[in-house]
């Protein structure tokens, strides 16, 4: 199955960071032999009554092999770095930082004979939030609340949006709205309908991105082109016109005879136009040059990704390095993000790096775009929540924002609830419901895998899980978080099989000591596909997890093993 995708706003994130140079020690291997290490930091908040951003989570890339890794911090401008952990988790928090200070950090990955690998440093210095910042809900409806500044296209005095409309029998029309300021739009015109075209009567234009040529002076619209009935075509459709002008549908056509069905159209910062689309029933991505005037074929660059199942690609440029960031093919269903990094459009590129937790926090990865404030460029990866196609139907289709932090080629992104965003800084700062309390704490399980004990769901690593040692359900996973803590939120990350994706019913049980407990939630209605947050309150040392049964949209027996992907608890130790 084939999503219609749509054109939405994507950050990421670059708040004073900045690239130092790596400091080589006599068993550092070679960086730029058979191993590397990225760092990202994404700054935070705890509570939207804070005034000063003074929390980092800081993120690692897996490196093979590695015994354990080993975070350093500094305050003297990369002088006398202390340690701060060291352990196998792939994030660490650091809470409560010093305002007037610039904090360093830096990675190491340790090997056999303690030999090691490690980052460039970044760098971080607490900020005050800006006061203008609106809010965007990841578990709400009504998309941000607030002013994001100008939209659309600018073009001399006015600026332009161009909106697609559909009917049930597929495309419609193209509308038009202007504005003098960007954010009070009135209707114009329609700029193209099905009537426009013999190729558009009964069609789907699905994936369009609409950008500004500066070469030619005019606005180009790209689209996924196919029939309104189904997805046997896989096209690419192109149509252009003067800005406020009616537009000039150019045909749809396959590129050099392949396969284009998911993709995005990016701009260089020279002009050079690039289509990126998948092909051969999604198995590859082919990276193609567009003509100067952006509405046509020049040449075919290269195949990306091949026979991986990669689709909804989306690309961005910052400090040099160029990013892919794509979803795993699951139809409808939350899937496993990926990217890739290159310092040239025309490679070579990494292999494919995971981010994020196993199905992108109960969505799939989406387009990605760059604002600019006056302290920072900002991205955030819109990742789209396609809910009217799952079986467990939560209602419509909603999108989740998840901050990127872009560093050296590498890209980190995690879920937060609440995200704020300022429109004239380009500042975006998330809210994490308290500090993180259940990493790598003791883990209990009522059965387990050799090699996939309970430890492995809360041991800071998305990629690992805890497996149970046969398919019995009901079952259940217990942290011991060594302390009596005031509880604020849970987030799980549940193992879903691609083809049979299952929502989980669960009830989260809390205790003091460990034998007396309580039932204080209750998610045997849950609809969430992959991935659930919720609100805690009370006060534990245990929280325990019922996992009381899996919904496999396919089959109504449950043939899953229980596991758990990843467990976060958050809270603040109680008085």
């Amino acid at each position: 199955m084939f999503k219609k995708k749509k054109f939405s706003i994507i950050f990421i994130m670059t708040i004073c960071v900045s690239i130092l140079t790596a400091i080589n020690y006599t068993q550092a291997r070679d960086l730029e032999g058979d191993a590397q290490i990225g760092i990202g930091i994404t700054p935070f908040i705890i509570s939207e009554s804070e005034e000063i951003v003074n929390h980092v989570n800081i993120y690692w890339s897996e490196v093979a092999n590695a015994n354990y890794y080993v975070l350093f911090r500094s305050e003297q401008n990369e002088e006398n770095y202390q340690e701060i952990y060291q352990g196998n988790a792939k994030m660490f928090g650091d809470y409560h930082l010093e305002v007037n200070k610039n904090y360093h950090y830096k990675i190491r990955a340790v090997f056999d004979q303690q030999e090691y690998v490690e980052s460039s440093a970044i760098e971080f210095q607490p900020y005050q939030v800006p006061d203008d910042v609106g809010y965007f809900h990841n578990n709400e409806e009504g998309g941000f609340q607030g002013s994001l500044g100008p939209g659309g296209i600018k073009h001399g005095d006015l600026y332009y949006s161009y909106r697609q409309e559909n009917d049930g029998n597929g495309f419609k029309q193209i509308n038009l709205y202007t504005s003098e300021d960007g954010e009070n739009w009135t209707f114009d015109k329609v700029v193209m309908d099905r009537n426009s075209h013999p190729d558009l009567e009964a069609s789907k234009l699905e994936s369009g991105t609409v950008q500004y040529n500066e070469h030619t002076g005019e606005i180009v619209g790209w689209y996924h082109y196919e029939n309104n009935v189904d997805y046997s075509l896989a096209r690419l459709a192109v149509a252009s016109g003067k800005p406020g002008e009616v537009w000039t549908y150019h045909g749809s056509f396959r590129p050099n005879g392949n396969e284009s069905r998911d993709k995005a159209y990016f701009i260089d910062d020279d002009g050079t136009g690039y289509i990126m689309s998948s092909a051969n029933m999604n198995a590859d991505f082919i990276l193609y040059e567009l003509t100067p005037d952006h509405l046509e074929i020049e040449r075919e660059v290269m195949t990306l990704f091949e026979g991986q199942h990669r689709e909804g690609p989306g690309i961005t440029k910052q400090d040099g390095y160029y990013y892919i960031f794509t979803s795993d093919a699951a139809g409808w269903y939350p899937s496993q993000a990926a990217y890739a990094s290159a310092s040239s459009m025309e490679g070579p590129w990494s292999e494919l790096r995971l981010i994020g937790n196993k199905n992108t926090f109960g969505g799939q990865s989406g387009h990605i775009n760059t604002v600019q404030g006056s302290e920072a460029t900002t991205h955030i990866m819109n990742a789209y929540r396609w809910m009217f196609g799952w079986a467990e139907d939560p209602g419509g289709a909603r999108d989740r924002w998840y901050p990127i932090s872009l560093h050296d080629g590498y890209a980190f992104y995690d879920y937060f609830e609440k995200i704020l965003a300022s429109a004239s800084t380009g500042l975006v700062i998330p809210v994490q419901p308290g500090q993180l309390i259940s990493q790598e704490k003791p883990a209990f399980a009522e059965s387990e895998l050799t090699g996939a004990e309970a430890g492995k769901a809360n041991d800071g690593d998305y990629q690992s899980s805890w497996v149970a040692a046969n398919n019995h359900w009901p079952t259940w996973w217990m942290v011991d978080l060594e302390d009596v803590y005031d509880l604020s939120h849970v987030q799980i990350s549940w193992f879903l099989f691609n083809g049979s994706e299952a929502v989980h019913y669960y009830e989260i049980e809390t205790s003091i000591d460990g034998e007396n407990f309580e039932k204080v939630l209750d998610r045997t209605d849950n609809k969430n596909y992959g991935f659930t947050s919720d609100s805690l309150e009370g006060e534990a040392r245990y929280v325990r997890i019922q996992l009381v049964d899996a919904n496999l949209h396919n089959n109504p027996n449950n043939w899953y093993t229980p596991q758990l992907s990843d467990v976060k608890i958050f809270g603040e130790v109680a008085e």
